[in-house]
């Protein structure tokens, strides 16, 4: 009986693993394909991310001048 449960919950863990691994590989194929590499939405993302740090930094940088001045 406990044999029958852990062999259960065993093939559960292994669906679950499986659908994950499906759905991650699906989302970095909208960013990446390995014939033609970077796809036009995956240079979108790295703009994206590429502002956002700079615009990151830029916060910070303005957070640490105005703590300086009080």
């Amino acid at each position: 009986m406990i044999s029958a449960m852990f062999t259960e919950v065993g093939a559960a863990i292994t669906a679950f693993s499986t659908a994950l691994g499906n759905g991650i590989t699906s989302v970095i194929a909208m960013f990446y394909d390995s014939t033609n590499g970077i796809t036009p939405l995956g240079s979108l993302l790295l703009i994206g991310v590429g502002v956002g740090l700079v615009y990151f930094g830029w916060r910070l940088i303005k957070g640490l001048i105005s703590l300086r001045r009080a």
